[in-house]
């Protein structure tokens, strides 16, 4: 019998991103799972009004997103990240240390091609017990600085940082401190 594995978690995020010493918080809720090798957060980026929809490095800086809901999905691989936002907006961005790596961005009104240069990534892994006795080992904080150019234009250094904690009778095991 198929059944689903239960390595899918919802969580809480907290994602800190930080361009020009400008810091910007997110409080978020979204699903982690675990897919081959690979773990995918998915989550929902809230309508942001006018003034603050260009302080994110990966919110949209073009109006033609009518401040609508992205679905974004991240991919963290063993060596490489890659960040996908869908909606009114579609981009595509991957990240892996001292490397440059091609992406794109697609709106209603522009298409350009984008590259990344990541400077530092980070994953920190902890065990959390889930409510049915399961102990699966998830990352709870992951962060990256990247360089962005557009059109070979280098337009600033961005700074991420994600906190995962577990939701729904999920928690971390105390035991282990790695």
């Amino acid at each position: 019998m198929m059944g689903l594995k239960p390595n899918k978690l919802r969580v809480r995020l907290l994602l800190t991103s930080i361009q020009s010493h400008e810091r910007v918080e997110q409080q978020l809720e979204g699903d982690l799972y675990l897919k081959g090798s690979s773990f995918y957060l998915r989550y929902v980026e809230p309508a942001l009004e006018e003034e603050n929809s260009q302080d994110s490095p990966i919110s949209s800086k073009d109006s033609s997103s009518d401040h609508k809901p992205i679905a974004v999905m991240l991919k963290l691989g063993q060596d490489e990240w890659k960040l996908t936002r869908s909606g009114a907006v579609q981009s595509e961005m991957s990240f892996a240390l001292h490397r440059s790596l091609p992406g794109r961005y697609i709106s209603k009104v522009m298409a350009f091609r984008l590259e990344t240069k990541t400077t530092r990534m980070v994953r920190e892994d902890r065990d959390w017990l889930l409510p049915d006795g399961q102990v699966l080992r998830y990352p709870a904080f992951i962060a990256w600085t990247y360089e962005l150019y557009v059109h070979e234009q280098n337009t600033g250094q961005f700074q991420l940082e994600l906190s995962i904690e577990p939701m729904n009778g999920a928690k971390e095991e105390e035991h282990n401190n790695e």
